[in-house]
């Protein structure tokens, strides 16, 4: 392999569904972002009919149901220098106290792409830029020792925070981000969100709204982006994610 050849980014290979509604953002952002992207159903197909110049394969796994080792292993043999990620459905929780497909493949909840996939295409072409909004940051959260970590991370990084039991903003100006803690917001529909959202004074409508929540469903995650909040961060999430 060449030297130009290295540089190059590499292929992604998406094993699974593209429309199933809990990895279809997962599926959009490496639309997007993977310079190349191969599609294949399963992972007999992609065994049937291999790519070219692979660095990363997904496999978007439905359910608990196994996957037959010996065709990952075939998989594994053809693409040694690969990196492998299972992205694993709500139905799959609790695999990692049942063991997953292979033990020595990272399984990710779906919920959890955006924590993992910008970084992890790098080798595919995707180039990770910062995304940090100025101002302040406000942390909405029911008990301070939760807050704690947070308000001590934020500050050692240089942004001013702020804590808060509610969603009460009246006297509130040029918050760079709220984080919404599913201790004070729980899941709810949209109209339920857009009620929450709507108490947030016309001073603060640019701000960058974070949703941190356990284990949310692909409903819970559409209701509260289509209401207004800007990105939703499930628990148990990396510092890093949330400034």
């Amino acid at each position: 392999m060449t030297e130009t050849q290295l540089r190059e980014p590499g292929t992604l290979v998406w094993i699974g569904s593209r429309d199933h509604p809990e990895f279809a953002d997962a599926y959009r952002f490496c639309v997007e972002h993977a310079a190349q992207l191969a599609v294949r159903q399963n992972p007999q197909s992609f065994a049937a009919r291999p790519a070219g110049y692979v660095k990363r394969i997904l496999f978007a796994q439905p359910d608990r149901r196994p996957i037959a080792n010996q065709t990952f292993q075939s998989i594994r043999l053809r693409y040694p220098a690969a990196k492998f990620l299972v992205l694993a459905s709500a139905l799959c929780d609790g695999q990692s106290r049942t063991g997953g497909s292979w033990p020595d493949v990272r399984t990710l909840r779906f919920s959890r792409w955006q924590e993992v996939l910008p970084s992890w295409l790098s080798e595919c072409g995707h180039e990770v830029t910062g995304r940090r909004p100025g101002g302040s940051v406000v942390v909405l959260c029911d008990r301070y020792e939760f807050a704690e970590p947070l308000l001590d991370y934020g500050a050692a990084i240089g942004r001013t925070m702020i804590w808060q039991r509610d969603s009460n903003f009246t006297n509130m100006r040029n918050a760079g981000s709220v984080l919404w803690d599913d201790s004070v917001a729980v899941a709810a529909s949209g109209d339920a969100w857009r009620q929450r959202l709507c108490r947030v004074p016309k001073a603060l409508h640019s701000t960058h709204h974070k949703w941190m929540v356990t284990q949310p469903h692909a409903t819970e995650i559409a209701a509260a982006i289509t209401a207004g909040i800007s990105e939703v961060i499930s628990k148990p999430f990396s510092m890093e994610q949330l400034f």
